[in-house]
């Protein structure tokens, strides 16, 4: 959390924006973007622009913005240029203004004429605990192919949004796992409620990384599972939840 508190603080320029990036693993080191790429991408206004290159067709680009640009206004023009002139690579878009106060890392999923874009906006000047939770988070994607990596490196930085959605989905999910339980209606929802309950509680150690110091722990264990036999409610969950955070310390296995 300290060291993605400082990389946050120091990104006032495309060079603070690089090391950003690859501390996060997204990408390697950035180069500056020749002027025909920069015009063949419609994207020749900008004066400084880098570009990075992450796994497969993952790139992202790296920019800084003029005096006089919005930051909000830019990356939308930007992300609609690049959708338009080149919808095949996986972009994200790292951006600070002409002043460094006001910082971005943006990205969206293709197939749409209208991108939906996933912003993640800080102010290097005043980085709060939730802005290095997220660089944190970022930087504990994984995925077998860039596809599948972009897509979540997209709906983490796409948090905010998420979270307008979450409560809807809770309920939702809520009832779905109560109408699975075999007993009286008010019986099963208050089960489903402690389960979604202690999932929740588990999701939030793991984004502050005290889960073994996995920021991905649930779903690697998930798949661990899958790969060998599954039965992850009997061989992590319930050791999880009564082996360990149930038991005191000295008594745990």
């Amino acid at each position: 959390m300290r060291a993605a508190a400082a990389l946050l603080s120091s990104s006032r320029s495309v060079a603070g924006l690089a090391d950003v990036v690859r501390a996060s693993g997204i990408a390697s080191a950035s180069v500056a973007m020749d002027p025909t790429t920069k015009q063949s991408l419609g994207i020749d206004d900008l004066a400084r622009v880098e570009l990075a290159a992450g796994d497969g067709s993952l790139r992202v680009l790296l920019m800084q913005l003029d005096a006089d640009a919005s930051l909000r206004e830019t990356l939308q023009r930007v992300v609609r240029r690049l959708s338009s002139r080149a919808p095949h690579v996986l972009w994200l878009l790292a951006a600070v203004d002409q002043s460094g106060t006001t910082a971005g890392i943006v990205g969206w999923a293709g197939g749409s004429r209208v991108p939906r874009i996933a912003s993640f906006l800080w102010e290097p000047g005043r980085v709060v605990d939730s802005d290095a939770e997220t660089l944190c988070a970022l930087a504990a994607v994984r995925g077998e192919e860039d596809v599948s990596r972009h897509a979540r490196c997209v709906e983490v930085l796409g948090r905010d949004a998420l979270t307008r959605r979450f409560y809807r989905a809770l309920e939702s999910q809520i009832g779905t796992l109560g109408d699975s339980v075999l007993a009286p209606r008010d019986d099963a929802r208050a089960v489903a409620l402690l389960y979604v309950s202690r999932l929740l509680f588990l999701c939030f150690l793991e984004a502050k990384g005290w889960l073994d110091a996995d920021r991905a722990f649930i779903n690697n264990r998930f798949d661990d599972c899958v790969r060998t036999g599954g039965g992850f409610h009997r061989r992590v969950l319930l050791p999880l939840f009564f082996g360990t955070l149930n038991t005191p310390v000295r008594r745990r296995a």
